[in-house]
C-alpha cells in the first residue's frame, strides 16, 4: 500500500486475482512496478497473515524516570470470533525499548481475521555481567502508551492501550483493547 492506504493488494495465494481487480478499478496501472513482500512459514500452512504493529512507549514522568528497559516483546492478536494467533515475536533479538520511542515491525501470524484485542507479553533480558541491567528493587517493566495493529490482507486498523495505563510487567501477559484508550 502506499502511504495514504490505497494501491493494496491481497497477499498469498489470491494476490494474482487482487492485482487484476486493482489493475481494473484503476487503482494501480498494470505497467507501474510493484513491490510486495510476503513472510511465509517454514511449515504448513506456509501463507501466513501480515500484522503491521506499532509500539510506542511512553514518555510520561513515570516512564522516564524509570529507564528504558532490553528485552523480547511478543504478542498475541485475538479476533472477534475468539481465535488468536501464536504467541508472535515483535523482533528476532532483544530490544532496547526506550520512553518516548516507536518501534514498527511486520509479523506473520495465523488469520484470525479482524482484530478485537491484543495479549502483550514482555521478557526481561538481564546480562549477569553487566549491573545496569540488574532490576533488584523494581521490577523490569515497560511503560506501552499504546500499540496499533493493522492486519494488512483485511486492511484493518486498530489502536489498543493498557488498562488503566498500567505498564507491562515482565513475564506477565497483559491486555490491550482498544476500549482502554
Amino acid at each position: 500500500c502506499d502511504r495514504d492506504g490505497h494501491k493494496c493488494f491481497q497477499f498469498g495465494f489470491h494476490s494474482y486475482k487482487s492485482y487484476r481487480r486493482a489493475i481494473e478499478s484503476g487503482s494501480i496501472r498494470e505497467s507501474s512496478s510493484i513491490k510486495a513482500y510476503l513472510i511465509t512459514d517454514a511449515q504448513k500452512p506456509y501463507c501466513r497473515t501480515h500484522y503491521k504493529v506499532k509500539i510506542k512507549i511512553s514518555s510520561s514522568e513515570e516512564s522516564v524516570v524509570h529507564g528504558g528497559e532490553i528485552g523480547m516483546m511478543s504478542i498475541i492478536i485475538r479476533s472477534h470470533h475468539n481465535t488468536e494467533t501464536e504467541k508472535m515475536p515483535f523482533s528476532a533479538e532483544p530490544t532496547y525499548y526506550e520512553p518516548g520511542h516507536k518501534y514498527v515491525s511486520v509479523l506473520p501470524g495465523k488469520d484470525v481475521g479482524i482484530p478485537k484485542y491484543a495479549i502483550v507479553n514482555w521478557e526481561y533480558k538481564t546480562n549477569p555481567l553487566n549491573p545496569l541491567t540488574w532490576r533488584l528493587i523494581a521490577s523490569p517493566r515497560v511503560y506501552i502508551e499504546y500499540i496499533i495493529v493493522e492486519s494488512l490482507e483485511h486492511k484493518s486498523n486498530l489502536r489498543l492501550c493498557p488498562m488503566f495505563n498500567t505498564p507491562v510487567v515482565a513475564d506477565t501477559p497483559n491486555i490491550f483493547r482498544h476500549d482502554y484508550c
